[in-house]
């Protein structure tokens, strides 16, 4: 389950232009997901991975200040260009540890930080655009709700996909401190 209150680092005497942007781009969320172990039947996507990616010295990244007023979003300008230039090696790897490439994922269930962020990984990947319109049209409906975002995206591949159709998906998330935590899915 994640629950995100982004609404909670509206800092009302703070008119600093990134409590403005963040107020703009994030919102209040909440998604929970059942995961079943091997002996259960019925449809699903099996998780066959994870992989996780921790940024040394990237505190000024992606997170929080914690004041006497609230919390303080802290999100810098440069996560599109960390995604840009990392992305590509960090899922090439993630997938090969199961003899994979990007060209052979049917679906990207990416966590849609932002509009530029998700430019940035689909020309990191060399996706198409229409690959990553699930996560546009989460962060269009929905803005960014944190944590509990690529579950709404998840939940849009679902109901347009069902499960149990077979191949391989992506499912990657974003988060504070900097770090990236990535599915590998049986579709």
């Amino acid at each position: 389950m994640a629950t995100e209150l982004c609404g909670l680092t509206f800092l009302p005497d703070d008119t600093s232009k990134a409590n403005l942007v963040a107020t703009a781009l994030f919102a209040d969320g909440a998604a929970a997901v059942v995961v079943c172990g091997d002996e259960t039947d019925g449809p699903g996507l099996e998780i066959l991975g994870t992989g996780s990616r921790f940024f040394p010295d990237s505190l000024d990244v992606m997170g929080w200040t914690v004041l006497q007023e609230g919390l303080q979003v802290v999100f810098a300008q440069r996560i599109p260009e960390i995604v840009l230039e990392t992305a590509a090696e960090d899922v090439g790897a993630f997938l090969s540890r199961f003899d994979l490439k990007v060209a052979d994922l049917g679906a990207f269930l990416l966590h849609p930080g932002g509009a530029k962020v998700l430019e940035a990984y689909r020309e990191a990947l060399d996706l198409r655009p229409e690959q990553l319109d699930l996560a546009r049209d989460v962060l269009r409906d929905f803005g960014n709700m944190s944590s509990a975002t690529v579950l709404f995206v998840l939940e849009r591949h679902l109901k347009a996909h069902g499960a149990g159709n077979g191949g391989h998906g992506l499912i990657s998330s974003l988060g504070p401190g900097f770090c990236s935590e990535s599915l590998l899915v049986e579709l």
